[in-house]
């Protein structure tokens, strides 16, 4: 049963969602995250939010300069940009297109966190935050900041 929350987290970083559908996903995600929390689960989902809500122009320059550095060090410098100058744009890979309803990347990174919180800091229960606080440590924050 995990996997297929993690299923839910890999769409959550890689599909558009449409504002009209999301709160059906969302509903859908929340079932079954409360009956599969694990730690694993726990930290996969507080690097999702992470992700989401990180500026998106930093990363995209960190992981520029970091592919310039590792090329740059392997002396793969001439032959990356030859194949990318010899790469067709019909062959890369394309992302799929927003729709004009389509949630932002932040936008559902804020809906994941506000479900996330409600779970964590149910007034019935100290279970989750328990938990909660003793997977997704500092340690998994400040990797997740350097991996973003």
């Amino acid at each position: 049963m995990a996997g297929i929350v993690r299923r839910f987290i890999d769409a959550l970083k890689g599909e558009n969602f449409n504002a009209d559908v999301f709160p059906e996903f969302l509903e859908a995600f929340i079932t079954l995250f409360k009956c599969n929390m694990s730690g694993d689960i726990l930290r996969s989902l507080a690097l999702f939010v992470t992700y989401a809500l990180h500026d998106g122009r930093t990363f995209s320059y960190r992981n520029r300069a970091k592919r310039s550095a590792t090329r740059i060090a392997n002396g793969d410098v001439a032959r990356a940009i030859d194949s990318e100058r010899s790469t067709p744009r019909s062959l890369s890979p394309a992302l799929p297109e927003a729709g004009i309803n389509d949630l932002s990347r932040q936008e559902i990174g804020v809906q994941i966190l506000e479900a996330y919180s409600d779970i964590l800091c149910d007034p019935d229960s100290d279970d989750s935050i328990k938990r909660f606080a003793k997977t997704v440590t500092n340690k998994v924050c400040e990797l997740s900041s350097t991996l973003i």
